[in-house]
């Protein structure tokens, strides 16, 4: 153990941080007194409800051709592959949605490999 004793999680001295439960059904953890939710619970639901990626956005990457900020990765893997149908190289989809040649790359063999099984 590096640095100072760690101090148990529920130890409710002033000044240190007190924990309660994850309001998340199901959930043992526990959350820090500002938060009502585990870290865990929360990065579930923040992957969950950035998913599904937003069909305006796709739209506008395609038909631009520029990916406007902010697209999320599964925006930025959808319009990518849409710009694959339209012909485009993997440099020139790249450069369109701002990752690598590799990674356009790696994201139409992931699609190649689900349309087949």
């Amino acid at each position: 153990m590096r640095g100072p004793a760690v101090l148990a999680a529920n130890v409710t001295a002033p000044g240190l941080v007190t924990v309660r439960p994850c309001r998340t059904p199901g959930c043992g953890r526990s959350s820090v007194k500002w938060r009502t939710v585990c870290w865990t619970c929360k990065s579930r639901a923040y992957r969950r409800a950035r998913a599904t990626p937003d069909p305006v956005a796709v739209d506008r990457a395609v038909h631009d051709r520029y990916a406007p900020a902010g697209m999320t990765r599964p925006e930025r893997r959808a319009a990518a592959l849409q710009l694959t149908d339209l012909g485009l190289s993997a440099a020139e989809i790249g450069r369109i949605v701002h990752v690598t040649p590799r990674t356009v790359s790696r994201w139409r063999t992931a699609a190649k490999t689900r349309s087949s099984t």
